[in-house]
């Protein structure tokens, strides 16, 4: 997979300067090294791109944190208002980190199909 592709594949990180290409193509660098086309077959540029995703996400949430620990909201109230939500439906056992975005859970839910992953591989995987 390439950066054109992957920008195609997920145009909401198509932006340059949220994200640098640089920052793309370290991220299908490291991709590439730890997705073995063997096992992936077919679902390897899905894997890829969703790996690229999720660190892309992952890291805009903890710039914008400024490198405070992200974590899931259970629960905010603003006058009378409030809302909480229960993560245990939106994510996976074990999943850690990949639990952090969308693109992970994904990510995770398809390295679990692919089965064969070493489990150092990927935290939860």
């Amino acid at each position: 997979m390439t950066e054109a592709e992957f920008r195609a594949a997920f145009p909401e990180f198509a932006n340059v300067t949220t994200y640098p290409s640089v920052s793309v193509a370290a991220l299908l660098a490291t991709a590439t090294v730890r997705l073995s086309p063997e096992l992936w077959q077919d679902t390897l540029d899905q894997g890829l791109g969703l790996f690229v995703a999720h660190y892309l996400a992952f890291n805009a949430k903890q710039t914008a944190s400024l490198g405070a620990p992200v974590a899931v909201m259970t629960a905010k109230s603003v006058d009378s208002v409030s809302a909480s939500y229960d993560p245990k439906y939106t994510t996976f056992d074990n999943g850690g980190f990949w639990n952090m975005t969308s693109y992970g859970q994904q990510f995770l839910y398809l390295a679990r199909m692919v089965g064969k992953c070493a489990p150092s591989q990927f935290y939860g995987a």
